[in-house]
């Protein structure tokens, strides 16, 4: 951990105590002041690492020190957290401040402030994050995860939110810099969470950039935009697309609201939920089935180990390999064979058989040849209905003894 010199400047002794000793508590040396002529004396005997300023001052205001302390030799780039009770001010404090100063609300929770402090005086801190706050919106926890390791690396500090109601509460509480939601989430999704956070006074002014892995044709980019979203990005790993576009919206703001009826908006959001929706089912569908195979192939592999293991135990061996299979393709009447050293074709195992077919079945359906020439062949052979003329007339009247 990155440990600094930090000059904290606060006019009530009470508040100044606690934030020194949340300080001292990570290891960083602390030097104390309660106006403003104070602390830029002690910042010109001992440039600080960091400045910890209260807003109110009975000198001077927060904004108005830390520029005469980055007018001090080598002070230039001096990293500055202020912190204010003015709750209400703090949109217009942020924009007067502009992206180099971070500005936290009263009460500051010691361990926001020491992430905070260790962002700012961490190896490249203020490449792109500068220490400002983001808000991550993600109802997959290793999602949050991830996203909160790659911001922190950027220099960013992180929040995190399981939901958009959440995270409205959490905004609501303690204004983000910028909001990164991902879009397909239950019960708030990213699009209604960010339509919801520009509706919220003193939020409107927060970038929020949207992160999908389904929703990226550009109908649902343009409903981003009408939803006030700076921005809707493809998922990657490393997030680095998500953190250059955070930096963009930082400085650029968000996007001017467009002038397209709500009621238009609405029925375009219901109708890309609608097709992820179906896209969502499809690749369920998919997974399942996959699945379904995967765990046939993992059947038929365990059985043989049993098999190999328990000869005597052979036939009901088979007989949940066979099932395992059906399921995996979907069918319901299947039949297991054993070729004997004769030639012949022992019936091991069936499932979805009549009482009355199972003795036609042992006898191969009156056509062993037929099995026989396909197990020559090596190759399955198929039957598809409506192409009787192309099918061998043995395999019609099989399949139609199975189906009946």
């Amino acid at each position: 951990m990155t440990r600094g010199l930090i000059l904290v400047v606060e006019d009530n002794p009470i508040t100044r105590k606690m934030l020194r000793f949340a300080l001292q508590s990570e290891g960083h040396e602390v030097l104390e002041a309660g106006d403003g002529q104070t602390a830029l004396e002690l910042a010109g005997g001992r440039p600080p690492d960091l400045a910890l300023l209260d807003y109110v001052l009975a000198d001077v205001d927060g904004l108005r020190l830390a520029e005469s302390l980055r007018k001090l030799p080598g002070q230039s780039g001096l990293p500055v957290v202020l912190v204010t009770g003015m709750v209400s001010q703090l949109e217009d404090l942020r924009a007067r401040a502009g992206p180099s100063i971070t500005i936290l609300p009263k009460p500051v929770e010691p361990s926001l402030l020491a992430e905070v402090v260790r962002t700012h005086l961490a190896k490249g801190a203020g490449t792109t994050g500068q220490g400002r706050r983001v808000l991550v919106v993600d109802d997959e926890a290793m999602n949050r995860k991830l996203a909160t390791l790659r911001l922190r690396d950027a220099g960013f500090v992180v929040e995190t939110a399981s939901g958009g109601a959440e995270a409205l509460e959490m905004a609501q509480r303690s204004p983000p810099n910028a909001v990164l939601s991902d879009v397909l989430m239950p019960g708030m999704d990213g699009f209604g969470f960010c339509a919801a956070l520009r509706r919220l006074p003193g939020l409107s002014h927060v970038p929020v950039i949207l992160l999908s892995s389904a929703f990226v044709d550009e109908a649902d980019r343009r409903l981003a935009r009408e939803m006030g979203a700076s921005a809707l990005l493809l998922r990657t790993a490393d997030l680095q697309e998500a953190i250059r576009a955070l930096g963009e919206a930082l400085r650029a703001g968000p996007p001017p609201a467009l002038a397209v009826k709500t009621l238009e908006v609405s029925d375009r959001h219901r109708e890309r939920l609608q097709i992820q929706l179906e896209r969502q089912v499809t690749r369920n569908e998919a997974l399942i089935h996959q699945g379904a195979i995967q765990a046939a192939a993992l059947s038929v592999m365990r059985g043989l180990a049993e098999a190999l293991s328990r000869p005597r135990d052979l036939p009901s061996i088979l007989a949940d390999v066979l099932v395992h299979c059906l399921d995996s393709a979907g069918l319901s009447i299947g039949l297991l064979y054993i070729a004997e050293p004769d030639g012949t074709f022992r019936l091991q195992a069936q499932a979805g058989l009549s009482a009355e077919a199972r003795k036609e079945a042992a006898e191969c359906f009156g056509h062993p040849d037929l099995l026989r020439r396909i197990l020559e062949a090596g190759a399955p052979l198929a039957y598809a209905a409506g192409a009787a003329e192309q099918s061998e007339p043995a395999l019609l009247e099989i399949a139609s003894r199975l189906s009946s």
